[in-house]
Formats: C-alpha cells, structure tokens, sequence
C-alpha cells in the first residue's frame, strides 16, 4: 500500500525505450490501463498493437506496483507509469502531458473518474477482456444486446 500511495503522489514513471515522454506524447501514445494481474491479459493486445502499430508508442499505467516487475518484461511497452489520483483534475494533467490517442481499459479496473473526464476531454476508451455474469451489479444501466 505504501508503494501505491508513493508511485501516485510522484507521478512514478518508467521508460523503457530510447523517447522521452515528449517524444513519446509527440507521437500520441496508445494507453492502456491494467491493474496487475490484468496486465497479463493484455500481453496479447500489446503484443498486437506494437506489430501492427510499431511506430504507435504504447504507454501502460496501473493500479498496483506489483505491475512494474511484469511490466519491466515487456519490451513492446515504451512507457509505464502509476495510474494518477482518481480526480479530474490529476487525470486531466496525465492526459495533457502524454496526449493518449486512446484509452484501452483491461478487463474491469475502470475507475469512474478516469472514464468520465476521458468522455469530457473527448479521449476515446474501450473496455477489453472483461466478461461479466449476466446479473452483474456492473451492468446497471447498460443497454444489453441478446
């Protein structure tokens, strides 16, 4: 916990390849967000992306620390960092400093706030590799298609 408290109030960031974060927001990354364990669904995706995209720098945030030792293996990933305070205004400063031309959530670790200033700033996001039962409390007040 106080690894979490630590990474979010400094802003932890790690690059992992040869851009600075100017160079890397210049380019418009590509940000996916995982809580730990989700990182290891989107591996794939990263895998993907990096292939089909190689000159789309990827940027990675998370919710746990735990992640940075995952993360440290990844080599498509160009940037990871601590996901910011959940407050409009320390998301709105994350999102001008990287410039993200999307937002991709892993499986459930949507945070309200983030997906709502995202949707105000006009930041397109997507959910990816998330199942939920068909009485989840976690789609209320989703349309459902059968």
């Amino acid at each position: 916990m106080r690894e979490t408290l630590q990474d979010k109030d400094e802003g932890f960031t790690q690059l992992h390849s040869l851009m600075t974060i100017e160079e890397i927001a210049r380019l418009r990354p590509i940000w996916i967000h995982a809580a730990s364990g989700e990182i290891e669904y989107a591996r794939p995706l990263i895998r993907e992306l990096k292939k089909k995209y190689p000159e789309t720098p990827l940027l990675v945030t998370y919710s746990s620390p735990s992640a940075k030792k995952i993360l440290g293996g990844l080599d498509e990933v160009d940037a990871w960092a601590a996901l910011p305070w959940e407050s409009a205004a320390a998301i709105t400063d994350f999102i001008e400093k990287w410039k993200p031309r999307v937002l991709l959530f892993a499986r459930t670790d949507v945070w309200p706030v983030l997906a709502d200033t995202c949707h105000q700033l006009g930041l397109p996001s997507l959910l990816f590799a998330a199942t939920f039962a068909q009485n989840s409390s976690r789609l209320r007040g989703l349309s459902l298609s059968p």
